[in-house]
């Protein structure tokens, strides 16, 4: 198994893996991961360029192992050299509570490389 498989594969799981409910709202978007950073209440990717003002797509850790596969797609795309698609409903405020600011950062649904 090569390593496209293996990131399809992660990419296919993470986005069924999701705990959140389907989002009327909810769109994909195409992101150029500048960087990731890990805290101890969230992960978050920081997108080359905004999307409606929003270049922070943030994911909570209370699913750790949810968590981390999100990060190992974000940060193989990261290395690879390869955009990100990433679902996430605009409408969607609630990331504030782990540090997600509302001006321009909102939580990921689904995450996968493209």
């Amino acid at each position: 198994m090569n390593i496209k498989h293996i990131l399809l594969i992660a990419t296919v799981l993470i986005g069924f893996s999701s705990t959140r409910t389907a989002h009327a709202a909810a769109q994909w978007i195409t992101c150029t991961p500048d960087s990731s950073m890990t805290y101890k209440s969230r992960i978050h990717v920081k997108c080359t360029a905004a999307t409606a003002g929003i270049q922070y797509f943030a994911l909570t850790t209370s699913n750790v192992d949810h968590a981390a596969r999100a990060l190992s797609t974000i940060n193989a795309a990261k290395v690879a050299g390869r955009n990100l698609w990433i679902n996430y409903d605009p409408a969607d405020l609630t990331g504030s509570a782990i540090g997600c600011n509302n001006s321009d950062c909102r939580l990921i649904i689904a995450v996968g490389i493209k």
